[in-house]
């Protein structure tokens, strides 16, 4: 199971989700929307990891951000945005 932060207006994590559930992939899903304090809980993430610091950098939010179940954490809606990419990033770091 993967995690994912990010929000329904936003339509690169809309995508992603899609993507997941297209491919058997489980998630939970964090809804900024539904539940502010995982707002929080991915911005205390986000902050704590090197491979945030782009997106910090570009003064981006960082969504939809991922965590996968070996750990490996990105930024899923980095630019430019190609979903392939991110799915393959996905399943590299998701158990099988």
């Amino acid at each position: 199971m993967i995690t994912v932060y990010g929000s329904n207006q936003c339509s690169k994590t809309v995508r992603i989700l899609e993507l997941c559930k297209e491919r058997g992939i489980e998630t939970n899903y964090r809804d900024f929307e539904k539940d502010l304090k995982s707002i929080w809980e991915f911005v205390v993430i986000r902050d704590g990891e090197k491979s945030f610091d782009k997106t910090k950098h570009n003064k981006r939010l960082g969504i939809p951000g991922i965590i996968c179940e070996n750990g490996f954490t990105f930024d899923g809606g980095e630019e430019p945005f190609d979903d392939e990419s991110v799915m393959a990033r996905i399943e590299a770091n998701s158990k099988n």
